[in-house]
């Protein structure tokens, strides 16, 4: 009897370490689906009240590293985890854990970590996907768009992009033939693209300074927030794909600087849109452009016009390819050279992990209910 009652305390204590796990991922689930049903409160009082402190108080600390701390962290892990599992074998070959019992430890920190994390994740940051859409809050009215629209709204961009690259090139035409990998091949020319004429610091102070002085932002355009970060390991970033990725742990906006230059002020002002809780693609696309063109420089006003101009361009495509064609040839020589800077550089490390890393990314916003993915 004595024995029946010591086993099943023991085996009551195993299983009692689970329930806060299981509790943990439960709250994180439900959380996220009453979040989804009811948007309005998630704007007010998350969004609105609650968000910006964590967003300003994440920013304090991330302001006292010039480096990303996201990254530092990221490559600690990497660093240590072989470490782990190295002692983790260690021990199972010498007898010292049980291989059940070493499997069972290893689940279980796995799945603390991981319920613990998303419970984490959501009131970071995550929340701002089930807030009500950027252009119910902006009053924008919904309207079915032909492609006489489409290329009306495409026309007026490319002319808008060719006039804010003319802005931003005198009295000095800023030009640089690019170093980047894809160059390396002496079959490869050299391509010649526009160059961001101010300093990773000076850039900074710009976009913030635009997103302080935009008035729909309102409640979310003063405050304190640290800077995007350049990232060291850029080339590795471009191999996945990314051009830029915002990390809610540390606050930070994390830019792929290895990018062509006429992409990194939209992406700058792209991940500092989402540290502001503008967690949908679209709608940091949106403010990215907002922001930019409205920058007191006008090489990040002309990077914002080709970026959006990009991206109309990708719909087209999809609805009226007939008209792409003679649609693009209306940019001007400068633009076009940097759209053709851009997609050497992606075609270049178009590959398995940037496939792989698109994957995950789609999934990753479907398991945050954004039903289009990516």
């Amino acid at each position: 009897m004595q024995f029946t009652n010591y086993v099943r305390s023991k085996l009551n204590n195993k299983l009692s370490l689970w329930i806060v796990p299981l509790l943990f991922f439960v709250i994180a689930i439900f959380l996220q689906l009453i979040a989804s049903n009811y948007p309005s409160l998630v704007e007010k009082y998350y969004h609105q009240s609650i968000y910006p402190y964590i967003a300003q108080f994440l920013s304090l600390v991330n302001k006292l590293a010039w480096f990303s701390l996201a990254e530092f962290i990221l490559l600690a892990i990497l660093i240590t985890l072989p470490s782990w599992l190295f002692w983790q074998i260690r021990k199972f070959y010498l007898k010292k854990s049980p291989a059940k019992e070493l499997i069972l430890s290893s689940l279980w920190k796995l799945s603390t970590l991981t319920s613990t994390g998303l419970l984490f994740f959501l009131f970071l940051w995550g929340l701002n996907y089930q807030k009500q859409p950027l252009a119910q809050n902006l009053s924008l009215p919904s309207r079915k768009v032909d492609t006489k629209d489409l290329l009306e709204v495409c026309q007026a961009f490319i002319e808008a992009t060719n006039e804010s690259y003319r802005e931003a090139t005198p009295p000095t035409f800023y030009l640089a033939s690019t170093d980047k990998a894809f160059n390396n091949n002496s079959l490869t020319p050299k391509i010649t693209h526009s160059q961001i004429p101010i300093t990773w610091q000076k850039l900074n102070e710009n976009i913030e300074r635009s997103f302080q002085k935009e008035p729909s932002l309102n409640y979310l355009a003063k405050g304190s927030y640290g800077p995007a970060k350049p990232v060291y390991f850029s080339t590795l970033m471009s191999r996945f794909g990314i051009s830029g990725i915002f990390i809610p742990l540390t606050g930070e906006p994390n830019v792929n600087v290895a990018q062509v230059d006429c992409s990194i002020p939209f992406t700058l002002a792209h991940e500092k849109a989402h540290q502001r809780g503008f967690a949908l693609e679209d709608e940091a696309n949106f403010l990215a452009l907002l922001i930019c063109i409205k920058s007191e420089d006008s090489y990040s006003r002309y990077s914002g016009y080709l970026m959006a101009t990009i991206h109309l361009l990708n719909t087209l495509y999809l609805v009226a390819p007939e008209h792409y064609q003679s649609t693009i040839e209306k940019f001007n020589t400068g633009p076009r050279a940097d759209l053709k800077a851009m997609s050497h550089f992606w075609n270049y490390y178009s590959g398995t992990l940037s496939k792989v890393s698109e994957k995950v990314n789609h999934s990753y916003l479907k398991a945050n209910r954004v039903q289009s993915g990516i």
